[in-house]
């Protein structure tokens, strides 16, 4: 709680109190106080002064998602957390539009609120989820993309999955990164719009797909129960050669295909295709995993089981990282855990960040769990000791 300076929003004097003093044990000793959200816009200084805002939802005068509107459109650098009494549903939509908005939201809390819960949102792990707009393709971005590329520039981080029924880590998802100008690798964000816009993903995932099959065929604790996914796109899906690419490199290597999940990546809602569904099904003929990643999220969806042969499913990060604490992420899970027992799937939470996220996502029936509470993305060379506990 280092250097943290807070300031409640609220108009409850009562609740302003308790809350003051959860804070002050959590280790904040300068904390600031207000009852009115119009006044406080145009307190610039107490803003100023603090990094870290508790708003309440419900006020007269001016509602809290208001206030936050607002406070956007000032670019108020710091943190904020939601603490309301409002149905959870009404405070998720604050939260989300909060996010769409350019807030800095750390975490929504429904009132009461216990000291506990409290810890839990001022020590979360993940960092605050804002809404960009995506990156601008600068002019020299073919050119510093395609030195890149011919200079073998694409690399793979890998986050460990762990197997909750088994209590291993026994697979890795392989995440692209590119080498920088300056040494630093950069991350999807950083790059992907770029990527597409000037057309070069399919030679940034050919090379990335040979980069990891060429790395993890080296690890020596690698064996036959060990699995890494990969991305891919439906597009490149479409790719007539692509089954044939990725037996080429499993042939190449000494990898069994069935070491192999393809998570397959949306940004529309996928359709049926009878390019799709021909390499998906040669895919799975071949003995690769296919799973349908982002479950949940407003593109992946229940039909798409019907008629593309997964052998497992996905839930979209924003869940994982929500399941100890918002109703509808815990019932979309269990869904997708009931989804999967029935057809016989797997499936993975993504995004649990906390000791207790994993015991929840186990308790809602998931097969593995991946995210910060387990590891972040790894180096190759980190990642091969951690199998099986090496």
């Amino acid at each position: 709680m280092k250097n943290r300076a807070a300031l409640i929003l609220d108009d409850d004097p009562v609740f302003s109190a308790l809350l003051t003093e959860l804070l002050s044990a959590s280790g904040i000793s300068k904390i600031d106080y207000c009852e009115d959200g119009r006044a406080l816009l145009q307190k610039q200084s107490e803003l100023d002064a603090a990094n870290l805002l508790f708003c309440d939802l419900s006020m007269p005068g001016m509602d809290g998602v208001e206030f936050l509107d607002r406070l956007a459109k000032k670019s108020w650098p710091g943190e904020v957390i939601i603490v309301s009494g409002e149905p959870e549903s009404v405070i998720s939509a604050a939260s989300q539009f909060a996010r769409l908005s350019g807030v800095a939201l750390r975490d929504s809390i429904r009132k009461p609120v216990s000291m506990e819960r409290l810890t839990t949102a001022l020590g979360a792990f993940a960092e605050p989820q804002i809404h960009r707009p995506k990156p601008r393709v600068t002019e020299d971005a073919p050119t510093r993309l395609r030195s890149i590329l011919s200079a073998d520039g694409v690399r793979a981080a890998y986050q460990p999955q762990f197997n909750v029924r088994t209590g291993r880590i026994d697979g890795f998802e392989a995440l692209m990164r590119l080498n920088g100008p300056e040494g630093q690798l950069l991350s999807p964000g950083e790059f992907w719009a770029g990527m597409q816009t000037l057309d070069l993903e399919q030679e940034f995932t050919f090379q990335f797909l040979n980069t990891v099959f060429e790395e993890i065929s080296g690890w020596k604790s690698w064996n036959a129960s060990t699995r890494c996914s990969v991305n891919l796109s439906p597009s490149m899906l479409k790719l007539i050669q692509i089954p044939d690419i990725l037996n080429g490199l499993c042939n190449k290597y000494d990898i069994a295909p069935g070491s192999i999940v393809i998570e397959v990546t949306e940004a529309e809602t996928l359709e049926p295709d009878a390019a799709l569904m021909k390499a998906m099904s040669r895919l799975r003929i071949a003995g690769f995993g296919l799973a349908l990643d982002d479950f949940g999220s407003g593109y992946a969806n229940i039909q798409e089981l019907g008629w593309l042969p997964f052998s497992e499913i996905k839930t979209d990060l924003a869940f994982g990282q929500k399941i100890e604490t918002d109703r509808f992420s815990r019932a979309v899970i269990e869904f997708a855990a009931r989804s999967a027992t029935q057809l016989g799937l797997m499936l993975t939470v993504e995004g649990t960040e906390t000791d207790n996220a994993i015991i929840a996502a186990k308790a809602s029936g998931a097969t593995r769990v991946q995210g910060y509470a387990i590891a972040k993305p790894l180096t190759g060379s980190i990642a091969e000791k951690l199998i099986n506990g090496v």
